[in-house]
């Protein structure tokens, strides 16, 4: 058995650490001994052993550790080689540096994965963007150009060669590359009527839109609405074997809800031929619901009536999401994952992984049966925020699927079903189908 003898304080933080990169990630048993002798982190195997520097966790408070001070101003690149392989590495916490001889590992990546996953630098930046999100220009990823790179996998990998040195004789968990298509339902339908289908293509018209009027007509003819998209994003997943999941509203109270209602007949039809075809059904929580539990659940109940089946997953609208208070929303609604942690304004890793893992509340100190699988990339990110052409996005899209297939993650991906017909994303239609590619 492994043995991982640790400081003998922390306890909870270190544990959630040692459990995310052993046993989520590696699949690795083992166990903890906590020592008031041991000050860095020992792992000992058949008398083999090899030691990681602890460069973060101290003594004293628990909430002293969630500093300004302590949110690395500085990061260190480098390589490591281990029998005949290098390791391209970012160090938050200690130098990128190895001892081969002492087997002693500089680069705490304990800390460094502690602090990528529990988001704990957003509890204690207080600069926020106009949704009252956490601005992703104040992250570390950002400011520090890595945000296109999943560390926390890079610290598993080596991980693992680290424990492949001593003779661990465990397999490792075996993961397998997958696209997961989400689909936020924002707004369903463009035209309730067709009468105000006529007013809104004559408004075009009036303004000289000819372009828009004819689609618009195309669209009006084959008795279909161009924000109903559905059928054709289901195909799609069907073509390469995967699930669509569609979020969708069930309230709300802002100038940024209530676009349709979740009881409408055409929504619980929409619903009834998601269900039929095996796709799934998920929550989209309101604008203001990430920060109050009584309108998350209200909404949730709502949603699980009109669906007739219980709902444990989603995304919260506008991305907003607050460490740690709507991860304990989530928890005390019986949730069983989110997919809210991207950045409107980048793709990448916010959460520094490709891989679904357990979320630890860093106030109460405990970790959640909540799992979190983060967004990597946005259609809205690449074409209304990052305003790229399409042979730009596309060349992002496949960097960024080329990084999650290296390390068999899931390449977590939202398209709008109205982003469609909307003109800022009209010559970017040849995107939607390289979200989809498996190469």
């Amino acid at each position: 058995m492994l043995k991982v003898t640790v400081p003998n304080y922390c306890r909870e933080e270190i544990s959630y650490t040692l459990h995310c990169l052993l046993k989520e990630f590696l699949g690795i048993n083992y166990e903890i001994e906590f020592s008031a002798n041991q000050s860095d982190f020992l792992f000992t195997y058949d008398n083999e052993s090899f030691k990681i520097k602890n460069h973060f966790f101290k003594t004293g408070s628990y909430l002293n550790l969630y500093t300004e001070a302590s949110i690395p101003k500085n990061i260190t690149k480098g390589t490591i080689e281990i029998d005949n392989r290098v390791y391209d590495l970012v160090g938050l916490y200690g130098n990128v540096d190895f001892d081969n001889n002492l087997r002693v590992l500089n680069l705490d990546i304990l800390s460094s994965a502690f602090f990528m996953l529990t988001r704990w630098e957003e509890w204690v930046t207080k600069e926020r963007d106009v949704h009252n999100r956490f601005d992703a220009k104040e992250s570390i990823a950002v400011k520090l150009d890595f945000i296109h790179r999943p560390i926390v996998n890079e610290y598993v990998e080596l991980l693992w060669a680290l424990l492949s040195q001593i003779g661990i004789k465990q397999l490792r968990k075996v993961y397998g590359y997958t696209i997961v298509p989400t689909h936020d339902v924002d707004v369903p339908y463009l035209w309730k009527t067709k009468i105000k289908a006529l007013r809104h293509l004559l408004g075009k018209l009036y303004h000289g839109k000819i372009r828009d009027v004819l689609s618009g007509l195309t669209f009006l003819f084959r008795g279909r609405d161009p924000y109903n998209i559905f059928s054709l994003l289901m195909s799609k997943s069907e073509k390469i074997g995967v699930k669509s999941h569609f979020f969708f509203m069930s309230g709300g109270n802002s100038i940024y809800d209530n676009r349709y209602s979740i009881t409408e007949s055409r929504i619980l039809s929409l619903v009834r031929d998601i269900k039929k075809r095996d796709h799934q059904i998920g929550f989209h929580p309101s604008y203001n619901a990430y920060s109050n539990i009584e309108l998350f659940t209200q909404e949730k109940v709502l949603l699980e009536r009109a669906t007739d089946q219980r709902i444990s997953f989603g995304r919260h609208h506008y991305l907003r999401f607050e460490i740690p208070h709507t991860i304990r929303i989530w928890e005390e609604n019986d949730m069983a994952w989110d997919s809210t942690l991207g950045y409107a304004q980048y793709c990448g890793f916010r959460c520094g992984v490709c891989h679904p893992y357990q979320l630890f509340d860093i106030e109460n100190r405990k970790m959640l049966k909540l799992r979190e699988r983060p967004l990597i990339a946005m259609e809205a990110t690449l074409v209304v925020y990052n305003k790229l052409s399409l042979e730009d996005a596309i060349r992002e899209v496949r960097r960024l699927k080329s990084t999650v297939k290296k390390y068999n993650g899931e390449f977590v991906f939202l398209w709008h079903n109205s982003s469609v017909y909307n003109i800022m994303y009209r010559d970017h239609m040849p995107l939607l189908d390289v979200m989809y590619e498996q190469g």
